[in-house]
């Protein structure tokens, strides 16, 4: 993970600064699970192995401009435009022996923000404080869910399944292959 932030004025004029803004930051997690379990078949002795890998990144993307100008000593303002940008990946294979799951989720966010503020000072107990801003936003989503499932076929052992084909492409993760003898 890592957070970058950066800062930046700069006084135009006696009347004038420009303000810049930048940040990013960037996190993630992984988490990876094994199992082998040993089980006999026929008197012959088989080990199963089963896993899960799954990973989970996400960050933010901010930049901001903003220009403060007094226009007379009781009046002055602020104009702002920012952009932000959130994404998200969530990656996850499972597997049981050769048959394996992958599915991935990718999201995202983006806004552009303009902003204006003026601030009047009229009398010495009066402030009026007026303005207007827009925010407009983009979503992404994409999934991707890669089902296979491989099957081995020997002398003495064939795996085959009972269910329809359509059913064993489906996301289901409690779908074992049944084992007979042919």
């Amino acid at each position: 993970f890592y957070d970058i932030n950066a800062k930046l004025s700069h006084k135009l004029s006696n009347n004038d600064r420009l303000y810049l803004g930048f940040y990013q930051g960037r996190d993630g997690f992984y988490e990876e699970f094994r199992s082998e379990n040993e089980r006999y078949y026929n008197g012959e002795s088989l080990t199963d192995k089963s896993g899960c890998d799954l990973s989970l990144k996400f960050g933010n993307t901010l930049l901001n401009a903003r220009w403060n100008h007094i226009f007379s000593p009781s009046v002055f303002g602020n104009i702002m435009v920012g952009y932000n940008q959130f994404k998200m990946y969530i990656n996850n294979k499972n597997f049981y022996n050769d048959d394996f799951f992958i599915s991935n989720y990718n999201s995202g966010v983006n806004d552009l923000t303009a902003q204006i503020d003026l601030d009047h000072h009229t009398f010495r107990n009066h402030h009026i404080k007026f303005g207007g801003g827009c925010t407009t936003s983009s979503q992404r989503r994409r999934q991707t869910d890669i089902p296979r499932a491989r099957f081995r076929m020997g002398l003495q052992q064939k795996q085959t399944t009972n269910r329809p084909r359509q059913a064993r492409n489906q996301t289901d993760m409690n779908y074992t292959p049944t084992s007979t003898t042919t």
